[in-house]
């Protein structure tokens, strides 16, 4: 794994590339310069193992809320990495990971 990489799960990856044009119409943004941008990203796709305590931890904090949020959680507890998300989801999750906002992310790279 690269140190300049951001980690996403198949699911995390699909999910943002279902809502980027929602995103650039309700946001006035032009669509090609955002698929542009994510396309640069050094995103790269990992899998979490589905067994052991980190998928456990994550099942449990988050498939009654979003099923589908387990395999970022359980990746991020595995290799015990902070998640970037707007998700309101993983708000149940600050309690066993650090979860950044983009608006955190900002400030803490400004300062």
């Amino acid at each position: 794994m690269s140190e300049r990489a951001l980690y996403a799960t198949v699911q995390a990856y699909s999910e943002v590339e279902k809502y980027l044009p929602i995103l650039a119409e309700r946001k006035n943004l032009n669509e090609k310069l955002l698929w542009s941008v994510w396309r640069i990203l050094p995103v790269e796709i990992v899998a979490p193992s589905t067994l052991g305590p980190a998928w456990e931890k994550a099942w449990h904090c988050l498939h009654q809320r979003d099923p589908n949020d387990v395999p970022t959680l359980a990746l991020a507890l595995e290799h015990d990495w902070p998640i970037w998300s707007q998700d309101k989801d993983f708000e149940e999750a600050r309690d066993v990971c650090k979860v950044y906002s983009t608006a955190e992310l900002l400030r803490i790279l400004d300062s």
